[in-house]
């Protein structure tokens, strides 16, 4: 990470930031380097809790060590949330051009209060938790969470799940599979190697600003996706000025299919709250967060959705979205999409 004397013009925007959380020994640094691989040409930022005096996880992970701070003698959720956010400050004090802040928790971590810490947190520029990946351990997870209840909070606090070491186990597949899916009935969960593109996990690019309209080129995640070789990830681009029924949106997003694993967007809805405000819309597996921010004078108010993943039907998703504007005719005026 370099310093630098002049403010880049992403400074402003909010930093997207990934939580990787999981129990002792599941792999999380093995992970954060393949996400450091993967976007090596960006400037990264990484925050690592560590228990003890003797930081061995900065000597795993594969970043100078310009790019961490390490916190030590406790945990996340609970002894260090100030220290988090302090380490975050710092980061982007040192890098006012920071484009991504990868935090890896301790594995006696809950995610929960490590991801309130990132609610209207003030660190020098506006933050965006984008995603929360739990990694879970098939050969040792039935065994390890009748010991330790924060497994199953870590499961229930992902918006994506990652199964490793399943080679190791292949026996407790099922049962594992079982009793995530009683946890976190509707988080999506892959095995590593069968996961989707990295992008679709860690964070898509030009997500939508507070007080900004939604620019985003509808083949822009297909380009990426492509230049790594991967070219089945779908992409639903909707625009239309008529409004959106709150109701009927309500439930398309309720219904949704597992394989949307992203979206992002700036929401018009027909009712007394939406003639005031727009709300934008971040989807990260199985959350959703809306932000209600104002419409700017004279702004020309408007529905942009971008929805993202695999193995689901284009067709059907952009006609149920026709369905939820509030003019039974109503057509949009723009919809594509595609795979990459």
């Amino acid at each position: 990470m370099n310093e630098t004397n002049n403010v880049p013009a992403n400074a402003l925007a909010a930093l997207p930031i990934t939580l990787v959380t999981g129990f002792l020994g599941v792999g999380k640094s093995t992970y954060i380097n393949r996400i450091l691989h993967a976007y090596s040409g960006q400037r990264i930022g990484l925050v690592v809790n560590e228990f003890g005096e003797v930081g061995l996880e900065s000597n795993i992970l594969e970043a100078s060590p310009d790019d961490i701070v390490e916190l030590s003698g406790g945990c996340m959720c609970c002894l260090l949330r100030k220290d988090l956010r302090d380490a975050v400050k710092r980061l982007v004090r040192h890098d006012s051009g920071l484009e991504r802040i990868v935090v890896e928790a301790s594995g006696l971590s809950d995610p929960v209060p490590v991801q309130q810490t990132f609610r209207n947190a003030r660190v020098g520029r506006p933050v965006q938790l984008e995603s929360v990946i739990c990694l879970v351990d098939q050969a040792n997870f039935l065994e390890n969470r009748v010991e330790y209840e924060v497994l199953d909070r870590q499961v229930r606090g992902a918006d994506f799940i990652l199964i490793t070491k399943a080679d190791q186990s292949p026996d407790s597949a099922e049962l594992v599979e079982q009793v995530l899916s009683e946890l976190a009935p509707r988080v999506p969960r892959y095995r590593i190697g069968e996961e989707p593109p990295l992008e679709l996990l860690v964070g898509t690019r030009s997500a939508p600003e507070p007080g900004e309209h939604i620019h985003v080129h509808a083949h822009e995640l297909g380009n990426e996706a492509h230049d790594r070789h991967e070219h089945d990830v779908q992409q639903l681009w909707f625009e239309s000025p008529q409004p959106f029924d709150p109701e009927r949106l309500k439930l398309f997003f309720d219904q949704l299919p597992q394989g949307i694993v992203r979206g992002k967007g700036v929401l018009y809805l027909a009712n007394k709250d939406g003639k005031k405000h727009k709300f934008v819309l971040q989807l990260s597996g199985a959350r959703r967060e809306l932000q209600a921010v104002p419409w700017k004078r004279k702004e020309i108010k408007s529905n942009v959705v971008l929805l993202l993943g695999k193995s689901f039907d284009l067709e059907k998703l952009r006609e149920e979205l026709c369905e939820c504007l509030s003019t039974t005719d109503a057509r949009p005026l723009e919809s594509q999409g595609s795979t990459a």
